[in-house]
């Protein structure tokens, strides 16, 4: 809000394309790249705790992917 200058994580990437965010509850963004496009962080996918990275490409073309095993992060795109 512009108060705070906080947002919901979730809206943003609703907002960015991202159509596949049933069952997660995104806690906190610890990364951004520079061109804002790639976030990491941490959430909750069905009932789970799991580390994220969310790509998002272009409007209507990214999705959100479950955890690979654990030495991998998991792809919402």
């Amino acid at each position: 809000n512009p108060e705070s200058g906080m947002f919901s994580l979730q809206e943003l990437l609703s907002a960015g394309g991202v159509t596949n965010l049933d069952g997660w509850q995104l806690n906190e963004a610890r990364g951004v790249s520079a061109d804002g496009l790639t976030i990491v962080g941490y959430g909750n996918h069905n009932g789970v705790d799991e580390a994220f990275v969310a790509t998002i490409p272009g409007p209507g073309v990214a999705t959100c992917t479950p955890a690979p095993p654990p030495c991998c992060v998991p792809a919402i795109r």
